[in-house]
């Protein structure tokens, strides 16, 4: 009987351990997309900034094929572009947790960041800061990464 309570303990502890083991492990795979998504969303945003120099009359989604970036760089399915006034918008319509937070720190002053909520950017960047409008075509709920 003292040798069932004890292995009934034991489990009990072996248990703890496992669920605290795959918390952090589902934590870590969170901050990972995020940084990953992020950092890309980030190259991307300059890439598309150079060509809406070059091009400051173009208003409307860039083809990749058109965008000055290296043969190797790729951005993810749900990270789209647009172009609008000589401005770079990059957004993305399936953001990972912690997106915003993530791109925010990293990016003091030179990049404003949030959500497009009804055609407005809403995020830590832009507290305090008069409203940033959005065009149209950037979907509801996605993250944009502008300036």
């Amino acid at each position: 009987m003292q040798m069932l309570i004890v292995l009934i303990i034991v489990a009990g502890v072996l248990a703890s351990y496992a669920s605290s083991v795959m918390q952090n492990v589902t934590t870590y795979h969170a901050t990972a997309e995020a940084t990953a998504t992020g950092d890309n969303m980030h190259a991307y945003y300059g890439f598309l900034k150079l060509y809406a120099a070059a091009n400051p009359a173009f208003t409307g989604t860039v083809s990749d094929a058109s965008v000055p970036v290296p043969s190797w760089f790729a951005h993810g399915p749900t990270v789209q572009n647009y172009i609008s006034g000589g401005k770079a918008y990059v957004y993305n319509t399936a953001p990972p947790p912690g997106l915003v937070g993530y791109i925010a720190d990293g990016t003091i002053y030179s990049l404003t960041v949030g959500v497009n909520t009804n055609g407005t950017l809403v995020g830590p960047t832009t507290y305090g800061q008069a409203p940033v409008a959005l065009p149209s075509a950037i979907p509801n709920n996605s993250v944009v990464v502008t300036n």
